[in-house]
């Protein structure tokens, strides 16, 4: 298993929140080796990773998570995310995301 919480590959990004739907959402960024870590060869191409998290605003927990990865690239000098997949992690490394956005 992975260890984000000592893994440089990926960073906190950033947290959006939807009023209207009332979730919160934390997007973490990451290199192509750890998206090919997770999801294997699948994207060669690719410059690395999105990965969000996201829960209802007023219960920000692991079992209430829904887990989403992007490949992305560079196009037109634009950061762009294009296939966004759900992705099953251990609760233990979601909590550690968590955890590792609402510390900064």
């Amino acid at each position: 298993m992975i260890n984000f919480m000592d893994d440089d590959r990926i960073k906190f990004e950033e947290r959006y929140d939807d009023n209207e739907y009332e979730t919160t959402t934390f997007y973490f960024v990451g290199d192509k080796s750890l998206l090919m870590e997770l999801v294997g060869n699948k994207y060669s191409d690719v410059e690395g990773m999105t990965l969000s998290i996201e829960c209802p605003t007023n219960c920000i927990d692991t079992c209430n998570a829904s887990v989403e990865i992007s490949p992305h690239k560079d196009i037109d000098g634009v950061v762009t995310d294009y296939e966004w997949t759900d992705i099953n992690l251990p609760y233990e490394v979601i909590d550690t995301l968590i955890d590792m956005a609402l510390s900064r």
